[in-house]
């Protein structure tokens, strides 16, 4: 199996991506985070990621079956997290206005759709 380079982009800028989500303070503009105190929302929103990433590096480290069904499940949900940003943009807490915040986020789904068509190919 060649190496798949686009869902490594994808995975990659996802990281960047939820990085600048903690500066950003993502959780502010999602639906039951928003009514919490900061603190609370910073450590729910990061906790909640130990799953994805956990399930991400088992589906490179395992390889077989579980890597194609571990890509689908992330390039589809970088795809998916693009419309989120988009219905979310005119949110008042929502603080990706950088054009390197932007980037990351179209870069993540552009690379993750790039990696779907990869696999559907």
């Amino acid at each position: 199996m060649p190496i798949p380079y686009f869902y490594l982009l994808a995975l990659s800028l996802l990281i960047i991506h939820e990085m600048d989500a903690i500066r950003c303070r993502e959780w502010s503009i999602l639906p039951l985070l928003s009514r919490v105190k900061d603190e609370t929302g910073y450590l729910v929103f990061t906790a909640t990621h130990l799953p994805l990433v956990l399930l991400i590096f088992i589906g490179l480290t395992t390889g077989g079956i579980f890597l194609p069904v571990v890509r689908i499940l992330l390039d589809s949900f970088c795809v998916f997290h693009i419309i989120l940003h988009a219905a979310f943009r005119r949110h008042p807490q929502n603080h990706f206005e950088s054009g390197f915040s932007l980037f990351i986020i179209a870069g993540t789904g552009l690379a993750g759709l790039l990696d779907l068509g990869a696999l559907v190919l």
